[in-house]
């Protein structure tokens, strides 16, 4: 969490740039926007090309942003993990995950999902049960995670509502939001149906002519 122009500097370098991408974001954010990738293989050209990720920055263009900017408390630095990323919704009751379901990123790389892959993960499985014991949560929590140049799985973000792509789980079989109702409503759940893994979803915008 860089104060200054010489923090932001610094801990870019502390993050492992130049060899390792380094993740530049508005603090406090939405839907993807703001959301900024620093790497040392990124050139404007490819941008304007759609040769690359819209979210990749140039180290230098950063810098020279951000060298005469006074509100650099509105942003943060973080680690990019390059492998899997996982949109995950869990279903708490009294601190207990019950229903844990996890689709993993196609595309984009950041933002919402629109290209998702139904997947069941025992890592992600884990993850989630260890944050069960630190924090308690009751109903549906959205977490998204990804895997480090390590192989580990780590947390980058945990939302208290339904993922944006809650409807993929629906067409895999189990709908979360109806069971979560149904159990606010009688406080009872049953959970009879697998999701079918291995099944892609797509959420895009359909359009329809106006009535003439």
């Amino acid at each position: 969490l860089p104060d200054d122009y010489e923090q932001l500097l610094q801990g870019i370098k502390e993050l492992g740039y130049p060899k390792k991408k380094v993740v530049f974001k508005q603090r406090t954010s939405r839907g993807g926007r703001g959301f900024n990738v620093i790497s040392d293989n990124f050139r404007i050209s490819d941008r304007i090309g759609g040769r690359c990720d819209h979210f990749l920055v140039d180290y230098t263009e950063i810098m020279n942003a951000f060298k005469e900017e006074k509100n650099i408390q509105e942003y943060l630095l973080m680690e990019y993990f390059p492998g899997k990323d996982y949109n995950i919704d869990v279903l708490f009751l009294k601190g207990v995950p019950e229903l844990i379901l996890s689709n993993q990123r196609l595309k984009p790389k950041a933002g919402p999902v629109n290209i998702g892959k139904l997947e069941s993960n025992q890592q992600v499985i884990d993850v989630v049960n260890d944050i069960a014991k630190v924090l308690t949560f009751d109903y549906c929590i959205n977490i998204e995670a990804a895997f480090g140049d390590d192989g580990k799985l780590y947390v980058y973000e945990i939302n208290p509502r339904v993922g944006a792509p809650i409807v993929f789980y629906t067409l895999g079989g189990i709908d979360m939001l109806n069971l979560m109702m149904s159990y606010v409503i009688d406080n009872k759940i049953r959970i009879d149906r697998k999701v079918c893994e291995d099944k892609f979803c797509y959420r895009y915008w359909k359009t329809k002519e106006a009535n003439k």
